[in-house]
């Protein structure tokens, strides 16, 4: 089955914010925002416990 990549971008900026890898031809939006969250999720987490390990 083929997969895509998506780049999700600041809609302001063209910052990219995220690189979504293997996402399937027939996911949704609401799909594809879920990915989009838990991939910050887990960025922001290991931030985190960097963050904690420098103090």
């Amino acid at each position: 089955m083929k997969h895509y990549e998506v780049e999700i971008l600041d809609a302001k900026t063209k910052d990219k914010l995220c690189f979504l890898d293997k996402v399937e031809p027939n996911a949704t939006i609401g799909e594809i925002k879920s990915m989009f969250h838990k991939s910050r999720e887990l960025h922001l987490s290991a931030g985190d416990k960097a963050l904690i390990n420098l103090v």
